[in-house]
Parts: C-alpha cells; structure tokens; sequence
C-alpha cells in the first residue's frame, strides 16, 4: 500500500459464483475479455441480478460490508431476499465479534494495570472484579408507576 490508497482484500471465489448461477468459469475456454463480451448474450433470460448469490460468497469483512451497503432491500430480487439478510447477519455477526475483542482488551489491560486483579498465563484477568460483575446502571431513568405516591415518583426519576 505505498500509494496511500485504502484497498480492500478479501477471499472471493468467482467459479463457485459463476457455478451456482449456472455459468461455469470453464465455459468461456480461453477466450478473453473481450471476445467474451463481444460474442454477446442474445438471450434476455440470461441476466441474472447476482447480489444474493455474491454476498452469499463472500467472508464476512469489510468488502461484503461494501458490497451490502449498495444493495436496497426494495431493488432486490426475490431469490437475493434470504441470501442477502444472511449476509447481513454474516457482517453484524462479525463486527460484534471485533467490538467483544476490544472489550476483551480493555478488560484485560484494566486487569494489567491493578495490582489486586492481575493477569492470569493466557493474558486474561485473573479474576472478575465486584465492579466489573456488577449491573450496570440503566442508561435512562425507569418510569414512574402510575400508581406510585409522589415520593416514589421523584425517587425513581432522580438521576
């Protein structure tokens, strides 16, 4: 990348694509591009709208990422429907993975630094601290019960 240019890589295999669509890599011999193209398809039938079949094809990462984001759930075709909302849940899946790693991280470097926690042999903390197991307070206040007196409703707003 000594161009500074931002480049995606990802594994993507073409012939199983080409295969499920019914159009084998092999078909096209050794013929180029350009013979390819100019020998032309006469057959309407033969387009085929191939979002689901490549999204289906395609690691989870930031190319099918790429790829999903183009696609519009009104434009898709029938068929690409149940393929493309599992591809979706490939790259959902897969970034809640990467933001579990980092809090891994956190929690580990957290541990590092305490000297009443430390880190066990693979890294991890050597315990769960009271604070870390502890819930959370909730992120809004809870609403009042309707019936409750107005103490209790000031106490259940308070922040």
């Amino acid at each position: 990348m000594g161009d500074g240019g931002l480049r995606w890589s990802f594994e993507f295999d073409l012939a199983g694509v080409l295969a499920a669509i019914g159009r084998p890599l092999e078909a096209a011999g050794d013929a180029g591009q350009e013979e390819i193209l100019a020998a032309g398809d006469d057959d309407e039938s033969a387009c085929v709208d191939l979002a689901g079949v490549v999204a289906e094809c395609m690691p989870a990462g930031p190319g099918l990422a790429a790829w999903l984001s183009a696609q519009v759930p009104g434009g898709a075709a029938d068929r690409d429907l149940a393929g493309l909302a599992a591809a979706f849940r490939k790259v959902a899946s897969w970034a809640q993975a990467g933001e579990l790693a980092m809090v891994a991280q956190v929690a580990a470097r957290s541990a590092g630094r305490d000297a009443k926690i430390g880190l066990a042999a693979g890294g991890r903390p050597a315990w769960v601290s009271r604070d870390a197991a502890a819930a959370p307070p909730p992120a809004y206040p809870q609403p009042a019960r309707p019936d409750a007196s107005a103490g209790e409703r000031s106490r259940s707003c308070s922040w």
